[in-house]
């Protein structure tokens, strides 16, 4: 989600690591910009950390961090960073349930110009794992099976795709 937001927005996208190795000239450069780090937890103890959210609050740009914990939950020996970090707005992510899954499906297959008809939803709703990655991973394999197949997206081709993909028992009869 943080690369598809920094596509969307132009942004920089950079793990812990990445953003760790970065010269103070390349973050000041960064700050008026979107950036996203992932894992931010990791960078949390850093100095750097601090400057770089004052640099981005000052320089117009926009900041976001991404973490399997809240911030509340991180190692911060800085009181100021700590005060920043309790002051940012937080969204939970959770995995997608089935009818986000749906939603999912839906505008990942649009984004490959598919049509799914309802009944290769509902043949898919149970199959595929309830993950981002699975449902976008799908997505582009039914495309690349629709053009070269030349076939449109229905249950078998579904079923095919699914079974290369290894989600679903060759024997398993499709439903209608």
């Amino acid at each position: 989600m943080l690369q598809a937001w920094c596509a969307e927005t132009g942004g920089t996208y950079l793990t812990a690591v990445e953003f760790a190795k970065l010269k103070q000239n390349r973050l000041s450069a960064l700050a008026g910009q979107s950036v996203a780090i992932d894992d931010a937890e990791k960078v949390a103890g850093r100095e750097a950390l601090l400057t770089f959210i004052n640099q981005t609050s000052e320089a117009g740009g926009r900041l976001l961090l991404a973490s399997a914990e809240s911030p509340s939950q991180w190692r911060v020996t800085s009181a100021d960073l700590k005060s920043r970090l309790n002051s940012m707005p937080i969204v939970e992510v959770l995995p997608p349930d089935e009818d986000m899954l749906i939603g999912r499906l839906r505008a990942a297959a649009a984004r490959h110009y598919l049509k799914l008809e309802p009944e290769v939803v509902a043949y898919l709703s149970p199959r595929l794992d309830l993950t981002y990655e699975a449902i976008e991973a799908f997505a582009e394999k039914l495309s690349h099976g629709v053009t070269t197949t030349g076939r449109a997206p229905s249950v078998p081709l579904a079923k095919e795709v699914l079974e290369a993909m290894g989600l679903t028992e060759p024997d398993e009869p499709p439903t209608s």
